[in-house]
């Protein structure tokens, strides 16, 4: 199940951890080096850079629509 929460900590962010486990982040991330899971999380980090850009490319390109029914 995806979980953000759990993301955050894979990616060694400790922020949102309440329980005195936060020292160990570090050991948790060290684990993924060399993982199908490691590999998983930079390819699922690429495609966000993908989707972000896409993103504003789309709210340009709708910005020029409505302009041009502007005209």
């Amino acid at each position: 199940m995806y979980c953000k929460h759990r993301f955050e900590i894979l990616e060694g962010n400790s922020d949102r951890i309440i329980s005195g486990n936060k020292a160990d982040v570090s050991k948790v991330v060290e684990w993924l080096h060399g993982t199908d899971i490691e590999q998983s999380m930079h390819e699922v980090k690429i495609m966000e850079a993908i989707v972000e850009k896409n993103k504003r490319e789309l709210k340009k390109l709708k910005k020029k629509l409505a302009r041009s029914m502007l005209d």
